[in-house]
């Protein structure tokens, strides 16, 4: 999967702020699609390109990197348009996930690579599902991790959203107070980047037996029942070493960027439901049991449209799926490539 020609990286420059113990590389970068992307990787062998969702970076990654590289893959985490190392452009509109889905394929491209198989996390899922439609060419497989495939949205899923769950839910909340709001979340973010962290990265913030029993108005995922609950469920996920890389980078790129992939969700929905939504590369979807954005039973709304098709289901596993269960995360992921691409 790969192919002659220069690549545009630049010198490795060093990690962002702080200094780890953990066994992470240096960033490299390359241009593509625009923008200068930060990339980290690890090992040789078949390209497998990992995508990060909110508020995450490539540095999410780092406990699977390690095992790919060792069973013979060259792992590549990318800090995504908006996130770490990674240009934001200013405008909402340039974190549309056409643009999303370029900036990957852009990269590839720069590395003198064809093809990869595509992994993503959270809002990584959107990128890598809608690359295997908008970027065929350059996607040889994809693996989606607690975020499903979802090509049957029948209307805007911001008004979906809004009449479904109100104005307080938290992805309508984003749309209705923009980053200039005094009330937005990206002002409430940026003023309090470690609680942000702190209150999010939970193990099994939800149990999904338990959220299911509630009655419908305690279902709805706030930004105070989420992120500044003073109580937060569950074992937090992060060393201290973790959370001082992920409070570093938010501090210095604030959330905003993050955010505008949020406000483009109407947009990627008519960018894309006019396309023919049929996958046509394997694929393997990694449902867990306790995380309302991909709980088991997903998989299922993804069959007619995808002919080569595996699931599993991690257990007791929440939404940080790459720090509650990296081992047997890996453990999945190496096993479905060893057999797909032997």
């Amino acid at each position: 999967m790969t192919r002659s020609g220069p690549c545009s990286t630049s010198k490795n420059l060093p990690k962002q702020g702080i200094t780890m113990a953990i066994d992470f590389p240096d960033a490299k970068f390359a241009d593509t699609n625009g923008i200068r992307m930060a990339y980290y990787e690890m090992g040789e062998g078949m390209p497998v390109v990992m995508c990060h969702g909110f508020p995450e970076l490539a540095f999410s990654w780092h406990k699977v990197m390690p095992r790919l590289a060792e069973a013979g893959y060259r792992a590549i985490a990318v800090d995504q348009r908006g996130y770490g190392q990674t240009e934001a452009p200013p405008n909402t509109e340039d974190y549309a996930v056409k643009h999303l889905a370029g900036d990957v394929a852009g990269l590839l491209d720069a590395l003198g690579l064809d093809k990869a198989v595509y992994v993503g996390h959270d809002w990584g899922a959107p990128v890598v599902w809608n690359s295997a439609i908008l970027q065929r060419d350059h996607v040889a497989g994809v693996i989606g991790v607690n975020n499903p495939y979802t090509p049957e949205i029948p209307d805007d899923p911001l008004k979906l959203l809004r009449e479904e769950w109100g104005d307080e839910h938290y992805m309508v909340n984003f749309h209705n107070k923009g980053p200039d709001h005094p009330d937005s979340s990206d002002v409430k973010y940026n003023a309090n980047v470690e609680k942000v962290f702190r209150g999010l990265y939970r193990k099994a913030l939800f149990k999904m037996d338990d959220f299911l029993k509630l009655p419908k108005e305690q279902r709805v995922l706030t930004m105070d029942n989420i992120v500044f609950n003073p109580d937060p469920p569950g074992e937090f996920v992060l060393d201290d070493e973790e959370l001082a890389y992920f409070v570093d980078a938010f501090t210095r790129t604030g959330f905003t960027p993050g955010l505008n992939w949020y406000r483009n969700i109407s947009q990627n929905w008519r960018d894309t439901k006019d396309l023919d939504k049929h996958i046509h590369v394997p694929c393997l979807m990694i449902e867990v049991t306790d995380d309302p954005s991909g709980p088991p039973g997903c998989t299922e709304q993804m069959r007619p449209y995808i002919q080569n098709l595996e699931s599993t289901v991690i257990q007791d596993c929440g939404h940080w799926t790459g720090h509650e269960k990296p081992e047997e995360l890996s453990r999945i992921m190496i096993d479905w490539l060893d057999r797909t691409y032997p």
